[in-house]
């Protein structure tokens, strides 16, 4: 380990994926950068700091080894790579990742998968992460874990490196106590997390679960900022992640805007446009959608030939029985709406399983007149910003679950419970019905507060609170004439008077305050 400490510290970042795709051409790989989401944001930080991004490259090994090339590829962009074998990535990743934690966090009971030798490959390769970790990072800096898939890397890093400031941002749920007692590893969890310094979440509503489960499985005491744990304060804070507004801002004019412009408007043909736009997920709700848009059909007839609805269904995970089972599902009820509603010529449910390009995406938000963002549990949800973001005036109406974190920021929206088809249905009328001057009335915050609470933000926040902790933590050393004149001052007093800290100074710190005593030591 290094003895000299960075005055700065770099920004070590840990995350499940790197921001990279590696791709091989003719015999030789090569490494081009992702772009969006928390690339945008911490990518920044992460250069100026000259630290390092820690993280899986998205390529399996059989050997749990990374070829060289990659391995110098990744060094020379500032990242390490972590490597996984296939059975690895399967009972890490897909197993405890994709069929325990995240329909558990989720809500969905019912779908957990949990072995406990899958368990025991999710340690292993968290620690992989702790360790890789511990090498790499220098004195002095910063290292914030991201995720789900990594929870128990914390603690698995503090007690390797207990001088380092870490930091841990939650981008799913937090369930309520009574959901997370359910899981067999749930105190692994919650020490796990708690070997941070600060734990971030999306909402206030994460914190206060995320606080209860601390008081009923761990019996801690907690307060509104954080958690008393190991001698530390591990303090909560809540602030849900932005958009890079500006890349959703690209002028219609642009060429291959304009394009995409011009096709939706020959495919709509005069029609008001309603857009869903999510990864195939179970917990994004697109049955309950088509099944409340198949309700406005039965109820008002006469929307049949002026409203058209397009569902953009991103393939996920399509391997997993159960998505293909909801790809099925969804495949069905859109064959049975265009076979009940549409006609020659006159499709009103437009169903696209894949991907589209960004120039697309944004045609596609600045065409709706409605936006339905409706899934049953999700931690934030983009979309909703994109969409906000992508307008060139106060127009167009967001219609929101109010089981997505993006809806406690996003309060002028249309909020609906996505498990009633009726409440969705609802609002989708009231928004093909709205004026003008109510739409704006709507969306003029929202646009303005997408804005300004940016990716950026979300990022000088979190990072903000790790400096925070990092200043609190270095003693302020007296310079040599500081300490002589105290000294001098000191003694040449009559009278002295001395304030003491009591916890960690006169008795250790203790999990629960009532337990930190003094030592007999100390009273004698």
């Amino acid at each position: 380990m290094p003895e000299a400490q960075s005055p700065r510290g770099r920004l070590i970042l840990v995350s499940n994926r790197l921001p990279i795709i590696v791709r091989e051409e003719q015999g030789e790989p090569s490494v081009e950068l992702a772009s969006g989401g928390l690339a945008t944001g911490l990518s920044g930080p992460h250069r100026e700091s000259q630290g390092r991004w820690i993280g899986w490259p998205g390529t399996q090994s059989s050997d749990g080894t990374l070829a060289p090339q990659v391995r110098e590829l990744l060094d020379g962009r500032g990242m390490t790579g972590i490597p996984l074998t296939e059975e690895e990535y399967d009972r890490y990743y897909m197993q405890v990742a994709n069929r325990s934690l995240w329909p558990l966090f989720h809500y969905f009971t019912d779908r957990v998968h949990f072995q406990p030798g899958d368990w025991e490959i999710y340690e292993r390769v968290n620690r992989r992460f702790a360790e890789a970790t511990a090498a790499e990072a220098k004195p002095g800096d910063r290292v914030f874990i991201q995720d789900f898939h990594l929870m128990l890397v914390p603690a698995m890093l503090r007690a390797l490196r207990p001088d380092l400031t870490i930091g841990f941002f939650l981008h799913i749920p937090f369930p309520s106590s009574e959901i997370l007692r359910i899981f067999p590893k749930r105190r692994q969890i919650l020490e796990g997390l708690l070997g941070a310094d600060v734990i971030g979440f999306h909402t206030l509503d994460y914190t206060r679960h995320f606080r209860s489960s601390v008081r009923r499985v761990l019996g801690l005491e907690t307060s509104a900022h954080g958690v008393e744990f190991g001698g530390r304060e591990v303090r909560l804070m809540a602030q849900p992640l932005g958009i890079d507004a500006p890349a959703w801002q690209v002028p219609s004019t642009e060429p291959a805007i304009a394009a995409e412009l011009l096709k939706l408007t020959e495919a709509a043909a005069g029609r008001r446009i309603i857009l869903g736009v999510e990864r195939l997920d179970y917990t994004k709700g697109i049955p309950e959608r088509l099944q409340a848009f198949q309700r406005l059909l039965e109820r008002r007839p006469e929307w049949v030939e002026k409203v058209m609805m397009i569902q953009i269904a991103v393939p996920s995970r399509i391997a997993a029985e159960e998505y293909a089972g909801l790809s099925d599902q969804a495949h069905l009820l859109a064959g049975e709406i265009n076979s009940r509603f549409g006609r020659p010529g006159l499709q009103p449910l437009h169903y696209q399983f894949r991907g589209v390009p960004k120039e697309t995406l944004i045609a596609l938000y600045r065409m709706a007149d409605v936006a339905l963002v409706t899934p049953l549990r999700d931690g934030l949800n983009l979309v909703a910003k994109e969409f906000v973001a992508a307008r060139t005036a106060d127009d167009g109406v967001l219609v929101l679950s109010e089981f997505a974190g993006a809806a406690q920021e996003l309060g002028e929206a249309l909020h609906v419970n996505p498990f009633d088809p009726d409440s969705i249905e609802e609002a989708m009328e009231r928004g093909l019905e709205m004026g003008a001057a109510e739409q704006a009335q709507h969306m003029a915050p929202m646009r303005e507060r997408v804005q300004t609470q940016d990716v950026h933000a979300w990022t000088a926040a979190c990072l903000g609170a790790l400096n925070d902790v990092r200043r609190r933590r270095s003693p302020r050393a007296f310079l040599g004439d500081e300490a002589a004149k105290s000294s001098e001052t000191f003694h040449g007093s009559n009278k002295r008077l001395l304030f003491l800290d009591y916890d960690g100074t006169l008795a250790p710190f203790c999990a629960h305050p009532d337990q930190a005593t003094p030592s007999p030591r100390l009273l004698e």
